[in-house]
């Protein structure tokens, strides 16, 4: 016993008896880095994955798809910081 209660924490993290975290939506999805801001290095991961049609870990919007509305949602948050 390294006296960790695992469970417990995860209790105290989500509130969940299934150890769920229940919000797992990022705090800034277009900050795909997770530097803290929208920049040069977000819209070129985008780019790397422009034309995935499934399971896009870039997709923006939550169509499962890297497209150009994922783009014009990166580019109109472009510069922001992320709280």
């Amino acid at each position: 016993d390294l006296g960790v209660d695992l469970h417990a924490d995860l209790l105290a993290q989500s509130g969940d008896a299934f150890g769920v975290i229940e919000d797992c939506a990022p705090s800034c999805p277009m900050d795909l880095d997770g530097d803290g801001i929208v920049a040069v290095t977000d819209v070129l991961l985008l780019l790397g994955e422009f034309g995935c049609a499934s399971d896009c870990p870039s997709d923006i919007n939550g169509d499962d798809a890297v497209t150009v509305e994922d783009f014009l949602l990166l580019l109109g948050q472009f510069g922001s910081t992320c709280d």
